[in-house]
């Protein structure tokens, strides 16, 4: 049976109007969440084994992530904020931690090839284990008082190398290591107007193609950062800044060619292609995708089936989601109708 992890995070939201401290005991709807039947039941797993028999419980604490042992799924690292890293060798029964006292842990790698190697990154520097966690040292520390690191990735064909991305006031950096971080240099520095650096990410397949979730931005390389391209404008129709857009991006492992910008070139071209046309309504709920492509016209709907039968032709995973928003903005009735 698979099994799988979640995690559940409470955010914490705060309304002052006056000075009022109370004091409570904190809620327990953190921590870390087990479901074994698909994601229909959860149960809380965040236990750590104390000398009294009385465990320690950690579900009162937001986690920050969840990393898996390539090699054995009942190995999981967590980071636990305000606590620290923790890692279960029991899918998620019992937990022990690895890494206390030295401030949030924001995000961890492991080498592929020896999966005993961790990196883990706090804000200010970069610790290693060679021994799966038992002893750490500190690879790179960060002393400029405005910086912080918000990221750190590796290469998985090259695990010698990694990225670590980082905040420093209002522009940010990408800093790496070709010698499994005993030394570090800059990559890519001159981010002046596109914010911090908030993920790194580097193409499984293809280990060339990186791309970095900006706070105000969003760029691409496919010769490991010695060129850039900046792919912000993909989202400029969504209002969106990069890194408002880009939560989170996966790879998938059985495509050698780049997703997102063989998806992100199909919806420009239908985008600049397909004419918006609402005398293509009939009895009939859609034309079929083949209609649109040839004649070029077709109302939003019929737009996103074809694009979804362009990437399903091309092997890409797609699906249409449909709602209804609500808005008394004349501008957007005045453009669409009242429809």
């Amino acid at each position: 049976m698979t099994k799988k992890i979640a995690t559940l995070v409470l955010v914490p939201f705060f309304l002052a109007a006056c000075q009022l401290t109370i004091k409570t005991k904190p809620t327990p709807n953190g921590g870390v969440f087990k479901s074994v039947d698909g994601g229909q039941n959860w149960v809380s797993k965040s236990a750590v084994p104390t000398v009294t028999g009385q465990p320690q419980l950690l579900n009162v604490y937001n986690v920050n992530f969840l990393q898996m042992d390539p090699t054995d799924n009942r190995t999981i690292y967590a980071s636990f904020r305000e606590k620290g890293l923790y890692v279960t060798y029991n899918s998620a029964e019992s937990w022990l931690p690895l890494i206390v006292g030295q401030g949030e842990i924001i995000d961890m790698v492991i080498d592929p090839e020896a999966v005993c190697t961790l990196y883990a990154a706090t804000v200010k520097n970069v610790l290693k284990s060679n021994d799966c966690g038992r002893r750490w040292r500190t690879v790179f520390l960060e002393k400029r008082r405005e910086s912080v690191i918000r990221d750190i990735a590796i290469d998985s064909n090259t695990p010698s190398t990694l990225y670590i991305g980082l905040s420093t006031a209002d522009k940010g950096e990408v800093f790496y290591s070709d010698d499994y971080g005993n030394s570090w240099q800059v990559l890519k520095s001159d981010l002046e107007k596109w914010g911090g650096v908030r993920r790194v990410y580097v193409n499984p397949k293809n280990t060339s193609i990186m791309y970095l979730a900006l706070d105000n931005g969003f760029w691409r390389t496919a010769d490991k950062g010695k060129t850039w391209e900046d792919l912000s404008p993909y989202f400029r129709e969504a209002e969106l800044k990069g890194g408002d857009l880009v939560v989170d991006l996966e790879f998938l492992p059985e495509e050698g060619d780049d997703v997102f910008i063989i998806a992100s070139k199909v919806a420009k071209w239908i985008e600049s292609d397909i004419q918006y046309d609402l005398s293509t309504i009939s009895e009939l709920p859609n034309q079929k995708s083949t209609q649109v492509f040839d004649s070029k016209r077709g109302v939003c709907k019929e737009a996103s089936n074809l694009f979804v039968s362009m990437m399903r032709s091309l092997g890409i995973p797609a699906r249409i989601v449909t709602g209804y928003a609500y808005t008394n903005s004349q501008e957007i009735i005045n453009l669409v109708g009242s429809n």
